[in-house]
């Protein structure tokens, strides 16, 4: 309950002067309480400063129409409580953020949710880095198209596979995948032959960037043109049974898959479908 500000009444028939104590008591209790007032109130800026607490209620309904828009930072030391909209620079939360209806929208494409503990969901996992966007013409793209892209990998003497740079030399022989923030990739093979330059088949998972746990899906697409031809993806950065020397990750029909999960140093395959792992 807010302090209630009492002030002594002069009564009609008492003497101004016998009274002034009486009035100048009442304009200093006044003003002490319009100086703590504007503590918490810039009149000039318009802003509420110094709050311990600030709590908006309705004596008839739930307030559902309040903006908290902030550049600073907003500090809750227990529930923050979100019916409609919630706009800010920084949030520290030390309980819970329930969102009652709506969505927790991160619009950047560098936007990172970060979570070191336990990520409970109860609802669908919806995975939309996995769209168009994930479509790679595997055999023809803009990256791969001159021998000085960075993106390439080439075939070296002991016939291991490594990036290509300028200490590098050998015959090119693919591309080298981008995989951060990636879920999943459609390796899209349907325009193989269809011209005589740039074909690739082959396809290196690059590791850069990625964190221990990061799962992938693989999924080739062929075209009728491609006839038996054998696309893969090649041993390096892929680990495999010991004792066994893996040739590749062989795709011959379209929609070969094959799924991933990283461990830190290497791309761990736990499930295939169609694709091959191919040994020597």
């Amino acid at each position: 309950m807010a302090d209630i500000i009492n002030t002594t009444d002069i009564q009609p028939r008492e003497n101004i002067a016998d009274s002034r104590t009486t009035i100048n008591d009442n304009f200093k209790l006044l003003a002490d309480t319009i100086n703590k007032i504007t503590s918490f109130l810039d009149i000039t800026n318009k802003e509420l400063l110094n709050l311990k607490l600030l709590e908006i209620v309705s004596s008839s309904s739930p307030v559902t129409d309040i903006t908290i828009n902030t550049n600073g930072s907003v500090y809750a030391g227990g529930n923050i409580i979100a019916n409609k909209a919630f706009q800010s620079k920084s949030v520290t939360v030390e309980n819970d953020i329930t969102i009652n209806s709506g969505s927790l929208t991160m619009n950047s494409e560098n936007s990172v949710l970060t979570c070191p503990g336990k990520f409970i969901l109860g609802g669908e996992l919806v995975l939309s880095d996995f769209n168009s966007s994930a479509i790679i013409n595997a055999s023809y793209v803009q990256t791969w198209e001159t021998s000085s892209s960075s993106n390439l990998i080439v075939q070296i003497n002991d016939g291991s596979y490594v990036k290509k740079d300028a200490s590098v030399s050998g015959t090119i022989v693919g591309g080298l995948l981008n995989l951060q923030g990636r879920s999943g990739v459609i390796l899209d093979w349907s325009s193989y032959n269809s011209d005589s330059q740039h074909m690739l088949d082959t396809i290196m998972l690059d590791t850069t960037g990625i964190t221990i746990g990061h799962k992938l899906l693989v999924i080739a697409k062929l075209g009728s043109n491609t006839g038996v031809h054998t696309f893969k993806l090649v041993p390096n950065t892929i680990a495999y049974p010991s004792g066994k020397v893996l040739n590749g990750i062989n795709f011959t029909e379209s929609y070969n898959t094959v799924e991933l999960i990283f461990d830190g140093t290497n791309w761990i395959v736990i499930n295939l479908l169609g694709a091959i792992l191919d040994y020597e």
